[in-house]
């Protein structure tokens, strides 16, 4: 995160393992405006009783873009991962492709 956002925030508040299955609750406090950018593990009702100070919440459907992980490709919860031996890499990649062109999807390409 650092190497990412450098000098461009005064602060990253590192809370350790996350001990639930989402990301990071982020929180923008510029200005006078305290907005949830992108919801994570801590609920909006938590940050208002914290801060005492109203939060609004970002409709990402219609706000610019501000925050990784507000991409909609950027998750892909039933895509399957596999993990493989560098070797086997491209035989695997020739059987996916060969199976996506049966389906008629021809989304991946491969070169060598």
């Amino acid at each position: 995160m650092r190497d990412e956002l450098g000098d461009s925030v005064d602060m990253i508040l590192d809370g350790g393992p996350c001990q639930v299955g989402l990301e990071s609750t982020i929180v923008s406090c510029i200005g006078d405006s305290i907005t949830i950018l992108r919801p994570g593990g801590i609920p909006l009702a938590a940050i208002e009783e914290v801060l005492q100070h109203k939060v609004e919440v970002v409709d990402s459907s219609t706000a610019a873009i501000r925050v990784s992980g507000s991409v909609l490709s950027h998750y892909a919860p039933v895509t399957p991962l596999e993990l493989l031996p560098h070797a086997s890499l491209w035989q695997r990649a020739c059987e996916l492709a060969a199976q996506g062109a049966a389906r008629g999807n021809t989304g991946m390409v491969g070169t060598r």
